[in-house]
């Protein structure tokens, strides 16, 4: 008994010793992640308690630091891209290194390139780019336009790397099936939107469907490539706003009437009203500076002045309904909840990473 006591006691205490080592190191990557970085104390520590992070010594961590540093990043973006992906001081330098040699030789992605890549995608670090030679032939051959060298579109996205032929493949395949493509059209929309091949397919389904209301087919990504970059409910409900304040032709259509923020485009719309002016949606849709050069409202005093709510938002659905009864559009209680938050659901930051619309 005694000996199972010595031997407890001595486990016990070389423990004791071992947390305590990576108690002083977990310390000193904050310190240095905080000072020599200039990460937030928090978000350090957050990262620092990290399964991934905690084993690494000062020198481990500071190498893989200076390596973002000689591909040109700040201690900001490093700061961004570590709260992005916390795993990717995981990576060693050698690792990282053979990546960005691939992307520059084999992709032909350049410095700036590389500098865009880390910074958008950090979860490069964690595929292993291997056949990368068959990849792009086979992204050329079942995803490009005739005549389109698969490099191109893998300098537009280089996402498209990570996932399998199979995957790929599949892809295609959904994207023909939910927009009603022909194969030309289903690579040209692909080539146009190359993130598609990352989006979520209820996300995509959800965004033909609105499409398909608004513009009268879902054959629409063919003529507007970044109507894709637009969360569904705010297609809708932004048609439906400036369709009232239109004559017709609905010419606001050819502009990106769907990137602006729904509250917005309300409070220019009854500023326009309360000064007996027309309510044009072509100066609706004009940036901040220009709508007040235009006509001497000032956007925010307006949003202060008519605020957007549920009961808002449900009267705008209600009188389009009213005026546009052949036109119908749809939008549930989840997407109306959405707009009166923002018109910026959590769901569409998901499918792409191409920060704020």
């Amino acid at each position: 008994m005694a000996k199972y006591d010595d031997k407890k006691a001595i486990l016990e205490e070389v423990n004791h010793k071992r947390q305590e080592r990576a108690s002083k190191q977990r310390n000193s990557n904050v310190e240095y992640l905080v000072n020599d970085v200039g990460l937030p104390e928090e978000v350090a520590k957050k990262l620092v308690d990290k399964e991934n992070l905690a084993p690494l010594g000062k020198e481990e961590l500071t190498a893989r630091v200076e390596f973002f540093k000689e591909q040109g990043l700040t201690n900001t973006e490093i700061g961004k891209i570590s709260k992005k992906f916390p795993k990717i001081f995981s990576y060693t330098v050698p690792h990282m290194q053979e990546i960005c040699s691939i992307l520059q030789k084999s992709v032909g992605i350049d410095e700036k390139g590389i500098v865009d890549t880390i910074t958008s995608f950090p979860r490069i670090f964690s595929y292993k780019l291997e056949n990368i030679e068959e990849k792009k032939v086979f992204i050329e051959k079942n995803l490009c336009p005739k005549g389109v060298s698969g490099i191109v579109m893998l300098n537009k996205d280089v996402r498209i790397l990570c996932k399998s032929e199979k995957e790929l493949g599949a892809r295609k395949e959904f994207l023909k099936e939910t927009f009603g493509l022909n194969e030309d059209e289903c690579r040209e929309v692909i080539f146009n939107n190359p993130y598609i091949v990352n989006m979520a397919k209820e996300g995509l389904a959800k965004k033909a469907d609105a499409i398909e209301q608004v513009f009268g087919s879902k054959k629409y990504v063919l003529n507007d490539k970044f109507v894709l970059t637009a969360p569904p409910e705010k297609l809708k409900f932004n048609y439906m706003l400036l369709a009232q304040c239109s004559d017709g032709p609905f010419t606001f259509m050819k502009r990106k009437f769907y990137m602006h923020r729904p509250s917005v485009l309300y409070a220019r719309a009854k500023g326009l009203q309360r000064e007996n002016r027309k309510m044009r949606p072509s100066l609706m849709l004009q940036a901040s500076g220009y709508f007040e050069k235009e006509t001497g409202l000032n956007t925010q005093s307006l949003m202060k002045d008519f605020p957007f709510d549920n009961d808002v938002a449900q009267e705008i659905i209600l009188n389009y309904h009213e005026k546009f009864p052949k036109v119908p559009i749809t939008l549930d209680e989840e997407e109306i909840k959405v707009i009166v938050a923002g018109g910026h659901s959590a769901r569409a930051k998901k499918e792409v990473e191409m920060g704020e619309v």
